[in-house]
C-alpha cells in the first residue's frame, strides 16, 4: 500500500515539473529501482530526488506566487514556510495518510507520505575550496537540525573539528541570533553559479554526495514501475557514486534499509498531530530541544573518545598477552 501510493505521489510530482519545465533526477532507492530493477525494491518504504538550487527555487517561487500548482490535499513543505521544521530537504506531502517520524512530530506538518527533495548546489572550483566548503555545509546541517545529531558518521578526527566548527558558530548563534547566522552560511554556501563550477554537493550533512555537473544534464529516462522517469546522464555513474562498485549487487538483509516511524495509507496524519500539537507549547518545547542537541553533540565527542581509548587498551592487552613480552609495550 505504501510503494503504491508513493508511486502516485511520484506521477504527480512528475507531471509538476513536466507541465512547468522543472528539471529533477530519481535518486537513492527509486534510482536503483529503475536501473536495476526496473521497479521497487520490494523492503524500499519511501522516494527521494534529486534537484538542483535553481529548480528547486523555480518550483518553490511557483507553489509560493501561484494558485492550484498542487493537488488538493498536498503540500509542499520547507523549512521557510514550516515553524520547527529543521530540515534542508523539502518534502511534498500527502496529507490524507501517515508517515510520523520523531524528528518530524514538533512541525507536525511533513508527517504525511512524501517525496523527500536532495538539493544540490554548485561547489567551487579547487580542491581546498571545496574541502571547506564541505566543512562549512556538514556545520550548516548541524547545526540546522536541532532534533538529532547529523553527522554521527564522521571518524573521531574529523567530529573533533566538525565539532569545534559547530560550538565557533553556536557561540556566535548565542550573540548574534540564529536567523541571521543560517542565512550567513546559507549565502556562503549558495554563492556560486553552475556555469562557474563542475560539480554540485547535496545539501544534507549525513554523506557527502558530489556529482559532475554532466550528471545533471539531459540524459536518460529509467523503467519504474512500468514508467519512465529522468535518471541522469550516465546513471551508472551516480549509482556509483551513492553505492560505491557494487550497487548492482542486491544488499544482504541486514543491510536493507527501512525506515521506521508511524505508518498509515488509509489514515491523515492530522488524526495523529491534532491530538497533542495544541496542548504543548511549542516554542518551548523547541528551545529544550536545542538546548538537548548541544548537550549530546558535547556528549557524543567524549564518548567517542572515550570508544577510541578503550580500543586501543583492548588491543595492547590483547596483543601484550599473545606475545608475552615483557618491557616492550610500545
Amino acid at each position: 500500500d505504501i510503494q503504491k501510493n508513493l508511486f502516485n505521489l511520484l506521477i504527480e510530482f512528475d507531471e509538476i515539473c513536466k507541465k512547468y519545465d522543472i528539471q529533477y533526477l530519481l535518486a537513492a532507492g527509486a534510482s536503483l529501482g529503475a536501473v536495476r530493477n526496473h521497479c521497487f525494491m520490494p523492503w524500499d518504504d519511501d522516494i527521494d530526488l534529486y534537484i538542483t538550487r535553481d529548480n528547486w527555487n523555480k518550483l518553490r517561487h511557483l507553489v509560493e506566487t501561484q494558485d492550484n500548482i498542487l493537488p488538493k490535499e498536498r503540500s509542499l513543505i520547507y523549512k521557510e514556510n514550516t515553524p520547527y521544521y529543521c530540515n534542508s530537504l523539502p518534502r511534498y506531502v500527502d496529507e490524507t495518510t501517515t508517515t510520523l517520524y520523531r524528528s518530524q512530530a514538533l512541525a507536525g506538518k511533513a508527517c504525511g507520505q512524501h517525496i523527500e527533495l536532495f538539493i544540490f548546489d554548485p561547489m567551487p572550483v579547487g580542491d581546498e575550496q571545496k574541502k571547506e566548503y564541505i566543512k562549512l555545509l556538514k556545520v550548516y546541517t548541524e547545526l540546522l537540525s536541532h532534533y538529532f545529531i547529523v553527522n554521527k558518521n564522521a571518524s573521531l578526527e574529523d567530529w573533533k573539528e566538525h565539532y569545534e566548527l559547530y560550538e565557533k558558530y553556536y557561540n556566535r548563534i548565542d550573540k548574534e541570533g540564529e536567523d541571521k547566522v543560517i542565512k550567513e552560511l546559507e549565502e556562503e554556501l549558495q554563492q556560486y553559479s553552475p556555469k562557474e563550477c563542475d560539480q554540485y554537493c547535496m545539501c544534507w550533512g549525513t554523506k557527502n554526495y558530489i556529482y559532475n555537473k554532466e550528471h545533471f544534464e539531459q540524459g536518460e529516462l529509467g523503467n519504474f514501475e512500468g514508467k519512465l522517469f529522468p535518471i541522469g546522464n550516465k546513471p551508472e555513474g551516480i549509482l556509483r557514486v551513492a553505492y560505491g562498485d557494487n550497487w548492482m549487487y542486491i544488499p544482504e538483509f541486514e543491510e536493507q534499509v527501512v525506515h521506521g516511524g508511524v505508518k498509515f495509507s488509509d489514515l491523515s496524519f492530522h488524526e495523529f498531530t491534532d491530538r497533542y500539537i495544541e496542548k504543548i507549547n511549542r516554542e518551548k518545547v523547541f528551545e529544550e530541544y536545542k538546548k538537548n542537541k548541544r548537550n549530546l553533540a558535547s556528549i557524543f565527542y567524549q564518548k567517542e573518545k572515550f570508544n577510541m581509548l578503550s580500543t586501543k587498551a583492548k588491543l595492547t592487552t590483547k596483543l601484550l598477552h599473545q606475545s608475552n613480552l615483557k618491557g616492550k609495550e610500545d
